[in-house]
């Protein structure tokens, strides 16, 4: 679900204090810094998402359905997503292990492995928007159960690369799911997923961490003092998708959960790459074909 960092963009020199950007008197004229506001403390200001908080009891205009083929294809009770390019291997893996598996004439990249379970292949970096948009069509189809599966950044020390993480909640810090969900700190995974996920995977001899997420739109705006001050909170990882899914998985009535395996560290003083390392890849590679099974059971 995290793709790797390109080359971090030359940074100019702040106060320690950044200040807002509001629209000029003349919205043409563009931004100007608003003092102010900075200084002003995080919960006396308006939340931002969405605009109009009263949208969530209206129906929307634009469905899932408009996107679906008709007939609909039979489809499985369950899938596995795989949120990154780094799972290619392992879904090859795992394809070549179902030689009677099939592909979806309706989504690309949706395979059924068997009539109980699927998996999806993504090979790009989705974002919030992206991913949610996949969820739904998939929810559209009739799947009901929901597992994924990619990559994320450690923000703590002991949680290091390759390590597997099941998520027990994702910290919404992107935009994508105040649009399904009112405002919270945290969206759920489906209740008895985590620990169900937890006892599975260490039944088989992973080696497993249980935490939280932080879900961000801006991967190169994460900052020192968000990593510690999340850290400190049990949020073990970050990526760009879980509190969406979780929220779409809410407000639609079906059952998700996530699992992570750590790419790269995020809380020392210079990020530390690992997505092209094999600590990543044997990770990846082992837990895929476990949770192909514990999604069809």
């Amino acid at each position: 679900m995290r793709e790797s960092h390109l080359e971090d963009p030359p940074m100019t020199t702040v106060n320690s204090v950044a200040p807002s950007l509001s629209p000029k008197q003349n919205p043409r004229d563009g931004w100007h810094a608003d003092e102010a506001d900075a200084a002003r403390p995080p919960e006396s200001r308006l939340f931002s998402y969405p605009r109009f908080g009263d949208k969530y009891s209206e129906p929307s205009i634009t469905t899932p359905k408009a996107f679906a083929e008709v007939p609909l294809e039979t489809v499985p009770h369950t899938a596995v997503l795989c949120f990154t390019k780094f799972l290619d291997a392992a879904v090859d893996q795992v394809l070549a292990a179902h030689p009677d598996s099939r592909e979806s004439k309706v989504v690309p990249d949706l395979h059924f492995l068997s009539s109980s379970v699927a998996l999806v292949r993504n090979k790009s970096l989705l974002g919030a928007p992206m991913a949610t948009v996949q969820l739904e069509r998939l929810i559209q189809l009739g799947i009901r159960s929901f597992i994924i599966f990619g990559i994320a950044g450690s923000l703590r020390e002991g949680t290091d690369i390759g390590q597997i993480v099941v998520c027990d909640r994702a910290v919404r810090d992107e935009g994508t799911s105040h649009h399904y969900l009112p405002y919270s700190e945290y969206a759920w995974p489906a209740p008895e997923v985590p620990a169900r996920l937890t006892s599975f995977l260490r039944a088989r001899g992973i080696n497993v961490q249980v935490g939280g997420t932080w879900t961000t739109d801006a991967i190169f705006r994460e900052t020192a003092l968000e990593v510690h001050r999340l850290a400190a909170d049990g949020i073990l990882t970050v990526e760009m998708e879980a509190a969406a899914l979780f929220s779409v998985a809410r407000f639609r009535g079906v059952q998700l959960g996530a699992v992570f395996a750590v790419s790269d560290l995020v809380h020392r003083e210079s990020w530390e790459r690992g997505q092209d390392g094999s600590a990543l890849a044997n990770s990846l590679s082992r837990v895929l074909p476990h949770l192909v099974r514990f999604s069809a059971d």
